[in-house]
């Protein structure tokens, strides 16, 4: 699949690679290849990308994080979101509950939520966004859960609610694990253990 992507990016033939990286993407995206997908990405033109939701808003996220999440990157990346959901609304609106589209859409919520952490807003609108991701997601999507839990365990803790976060902390442990998104399953050991220390 890798030699085949990098072929494809070659030749410059975009389309045949973003079908490529669709198929993949959120398992490699998850497994911590995020620089890998960065990379590809980041050769696509702009209004190429922006033809591609999923890929555009995995796009979105890859460079928050890349970016050790400088003010430039934020704002760029809210920039794209907006872009994103302004087209969701628009293909929700020509075609229902494609399942294409749902996938899409939770995970452009998903990059919401994570973005209103990122930018440290009101704990509040934090959980908010990300229980309403959590709600889009079908309920076998277990790496998008274990993200999210991980980002609504944060928002309790910045929230003064250490008894949330560290149970929100522990499902996110849990189900990061058992999928295979390792980052935030790992990332949720330590969160706790930090949390318990501070807990005494």
């Amino acid at each position: 699949t890798e030699e085949a992507i990098n072929h494809a990016m070659s030749v410059h033939d975009f389309e045949t690679t973003a079908h490529l990286i669709e198929r993949h993407i959120l398992d490699l995206y998850f497994s911590s290849e995020i620089m890998l997908v960065y990379s590809w990405l980041k050769a696509f033109p702009e209004k190429v990308l922006n033809q591609y939701l999923l890929l555009a808003a995995v796009f979105t996220t890859a460079s928050i994080l890349v970016s050790s999440m400088s003010p430039e990157s934020l704002e760029a990346a809210n920039r794209r979101l907006q872009i994103a959901e302004i087209e969701l609304e628009k293909k929700n609106a020509a075609i229902p509950n494609q399942t294409g589209i749902n996938l899409t859409a939770a995970f452009v919520a998903t990059s919401r939520a994570y973005l209103a952490r990122f930018k440290q807003e009101n704990p509040a609108l934090v959980i908010e966004l990300t229980k309403k991701a959590l709600d889009l997601l079908p309920e076998d999507t277990l790496m998008f859960r274990s993200a999210l839990l991980f980002n609504l365990a944060s928002a309790y803790f910045l929230q003064d609610k250490p008894s949330q976060a560290l149970s929100t902390f522990t499902q996110a442990q849990q189900i990061g694990l058992i999928s295979g998104d390792h980052f935030n399953g790992i990332g949720a050991v330590f969160a706790q253990e930090r949390l318990l220390t501070q807990l005494g």
